[in-house]
């Protein structure tokens, strides 16, 4: 299935590095995120308000999610707080059923992700997977 994207938002960290990038697919009814390098928790707050923003302005629509942490180094488990109490709730508020994520080879970045699907994973649908294909495949495959 060709995936058609529409580039939606690219943002920097407070030293202007890229740190997050959010794309879409309307028609598969899914939001795309790619986290790159070290994350301070206002960098993560800051680029899921993002994506926070597109959920809520199309609610209902965008039923899945992918995000994209082979890139991230480190640790975000400080993050993992925020986003269980004030991200999910929203997230799933405005539609969102089913989450890919998409981990590489950090260790940190492996036990972040552990972290948070042990804290969501009763709210939302969630899996982690080695690569964006696998992750792909799992998100188009019909909801039981």
């Amino acid at each position: 299935m060709n995936q058609e994207r529409t580039h939606y938002a690219t943002l920097k960290n407070n030293v202007g590095q890229v740190h997050c990038r959010i794309e879409y697919d309307f028609d598969q009814h899914t939001i795309y995120s790619t986290w790159f390098g070290f994350h301070e928790l206002e960098d993560t707050q800051r680029g899921l308000l993002k994506l926070l923003e597109l959920q809520e302005k199309h609610a209902g629509h965008f039923h899945k999610g992918m995000a994209n942490t082979q890139a991230v180094e480190g640790s975000w488990a400080g993050a993992n707080d925020w986003i269980e109490t004030e991200y999910m709730p929203r997230n799933i508020q405005s539609g969102s059923r089913k989450s890919a994520m998409v981990v590489g080879e950090d260790i940190f970045n492996q036990m972040s992700s552990d972290d948070l699907i042990n804290r969501v994973g009763d709210l939302i649908t969630i899996r982690t997977f080695g690569n964006v294909e696998e992750a792909q495949t799992w998100l188009d495959a019909p909801e039981n």
